[in-house]
């Protein structure tokens, strides 16, 4: 390929994932889909196991790592050693098993997606359940009952097809991450307030209440409990909506939007599907005025 022909093929490619994202007919299969899941992972533990709470950030891409690799390595067995399908058979043996967890936290995840990213992400599953069940078709292929019948290289050519299937939903995964955002730490990119900030006065914020004040272009969500002032950022970590509107109690609040729940004192998260803890900042109270900064390291 040219180098002038570049740039047009990758625009041809977006243009196609674009049209994708607009699909309406896809909505209701959508909205099934999800009457079908949400209340099966409402549970906090598994909701939390599945959106990586307990990693710092979501746990699907790292497990899709383990599956793509375990498809990809069987695929080079079969070229480079052609004579060991058993090996390519365990190997993709392994990468159906890691595909069930990625599968699910996948899902975990899509629930909550709106719009292009949806549509994306349901044709995103779709392929990849297509690309499933080439391996495990090719799987059967090598196995003893098959091997006979295997002679002219049926687990090879489902195996190079699943690869081919998984290449294409791969590129729409990474479309929807890097492009859409899904997954991200939506509070990344928010500026560090270096220097104590005046935000406002200390009477503004009475017990158990709170308020949205801002730290430059940082908006900064400031709570007082038990006497005790904290400060979080007030954009929420999972897909940046406003947290000040959402359920405060237990020393906890809850977005609005998704049901996250983070700690005020330390913005840990109690619940997804939200994976990144809430940036908190240093506060004090001088002189009547309540003061922020970033936490130092």
């Amino acid at each position: 390929m040219s180098l002038t022909s570049a740039p047009s093929s990758q625009k041809t490619v977006r243009q196609a994932v674009d049209t994708i994202g607009r699909l309406e007919q896809l909505d209701g299969v959508g909205e099934q889909l999800e009457r079908l899941l949400r209340p099966r992972l409402e549970s906090r533990g598994l909701r939390n196991a599945l959106s990586g709470v307990w990693l710092g950030h979501r746990l699907h891409p790292m497990l899709t790592d383990v599956a793509i690799g375990a498809f990809t390595g069987a695929a080079l067995v079969d070229v480079l050693a052609p004579r060991h399908p058993q090996i390519a058979r365990r190997l993709i043996a392994a990468g159906v098993m890691a595909a069930v967890p990625t599968a699910a936290s996948g899902m975990s995840d899509w629930i909550d997606v709106y719009g292009d990213a949806r549509r994306i992400g349901l044709v995103h599953a779709a392929g990849n359940s297509l690309a499933l069940g080439l391996f495990g078709i090719s799987f059967l292929h090598r196995g003893r009952r098959h091997k006979e019948s295997d002679r002219h290289g049926g687990g090879r050519l489902s195996s190079f097809a699943g690869l081919a299937v998984l290449a294409a939903t791969g590129y729409l995964g990474g479309h929807l991450s890097y492009v859409l955002g899904v997954g991200v730490d939506h509070t990344a990119f928010e500026p560090r307030i270096e220097d104590w900030t005046d935000v406002a006065a200390a009477e503004e914020v009475l017990e158990g209440g709170h308020k949205v004040a801002r730290a430059g272009e940082v908006e900064v969500l400031l709570t007082r409990t038990e006497g005790e002032l904290h400060a979080m950022a007030n954009r929420c970590s999972h897909a940046g909506w406003g947290l000040d509107p959402g359920k405060f109690e237990d020393g906890c609040v809850t977005c609005p939007a998704h049901g996250s729940r983070f700690r005020l004192d330390d913005g840990s998260v109690v619940r997804g599907p939200a994976a990144s803890p809430q940036p908190v900042f240093e506060v004090r109270a001088e002189n009547g005025r309540i003061e922020v900064r970033s936490r130092k390291g």
